[in-house]
């Protein structure tokens, strides 16, 4: 899909970096309950509805536009055991403001034609007493995978250099050269190196710390040269941030053992068409039953060591 800068809605030009109102369940419900009245009812309040920033615009065509946003939240949403600074906190606070919201790194990708209109939310510097906060305003942000609260944006999605422009649900940029995509507690994580490699987890969520590595510039005819060489500016070593998950990868002989057991039992099943199809019907399943023979072998029951007599009575 086509990156775009901006967009037009029912008259109206959004653009990124915007702040815009988004339709839900509850929205929706009370305007149809307002259209079945014979007077026309009252339109939901505009505190019905959601409030998104719009990061990015992508469109196939003019019926199919998108934007990726962050939400942000009211300060009911906060969940239980929120880390604000040293406490423990839940829901609103009696800090907060009517009118107050809270940024998030809850990223989704939404169809445009959700949108209701623009927003106007501002941000409030606590230490500027002579702001007017009558409108919509944030102060706090809130990390969804750590479940903390801190008072800068910043602070919970890095600096907008790392900020990426690879199109997905939940994606971050991490460093210089990774990507990380969180769905259903299952992290979905790129990283370019000399190669690009995929790699699912469920002991990293992405937000860790990046490790300093020191690591030797790539020679001018290795594979990926032209992309690898980059980061190193010319230098033969330089100290590079290295993502918590690759780090730990380099360093764990474990999936070489993964790859080994799998590799002894290929199904050999043909894939015509569908790249998603080799993904659910060969690797996912392999690594499912390899997972579950290694669980049964080291856990619950250690009476069947071999895998093939695993596989046979199951």
């Amino acid at each position: 899909m086509t990156r775009y800068h901006n967009f037009i809605l029912n008259g109206r030009k959004y653009s990124t970096h915007d702040f815009v109102y988004v339709a839900n369940d509850d929205s929706i419900e009370a305007q149809k309950i307002a259209s079945r009245e014979e007077d026309g009812g009252s339109l939901p309040r505009l505190t019905k509805y959601w409030v998104a920033k719009i990061l990015e615009i992508r469109a196939a065509d003019e019926h199919h536009v998108y934007a990726r946003i962050y939400w942000m939240y009211s300060p009911d949403e906060l969940p239980p055991n929120t880390r604000y600074g040293e406490e423990s906190i839940e829901g609103r606070q009696t800090y907060h403001g009517e009118n107050e919201l809270i940024a998030s790194n809850h990223m989704d990708v939404i169809n445009v034609i959700s949108i209701v209109t623009e927003a106007q939310v501002h941000q409030w510097i606590e230490s500027n007493d002579d702001e007017v906060r009558d409108a919509l305003y944030w102060r706090q942000a809130f990390n969804i995978a750590t479940l903390q609260l801190q008072q800068s944006w910043s602070a919970i999605v890095g600096p907008q250099r790392t900020q990426t422009n690879f199109w997905s649900a939940v994606q971050v940029k991490i460093a210089d050269s990774g990507y990380m995509r969180s769905v259903c507690d299952v992290m979905q994580f790129g990283f370019k190196d000399n190669a690009f490699v995929l790699l699912l987890s469920t002991a990293y969520d992405g937000w860790e710390s990046p490790k300093e590595k020191l690591r030797r510039q790539p020679a001018k005819s290795s594979t990926s040269a032209k992309t690898a060489r980059v980061p190193f500016q010319g230098q033969a070593t330089r100290v590079l941030e290295i993502p918590l998950l690759i780090d730990a990868y380099n360093n764990m002989n474990g999936v070489g053992i993964g790859d080994q057991l799998r590799s002894e039992f290929q199904t050999g099943r043909r894939i015509r068409r569908g790249g998603q199809q080799a993904l659910l019907y060969l690797f996912l399943l392999e690594v499912a039953i390899t997972n579950t023979y290694l669980l049964q072998r080291y856990g619950w029951d250690k009476t069947i060591t071999s895998q093939n007599r695993f596989r046979k009575r199951l």
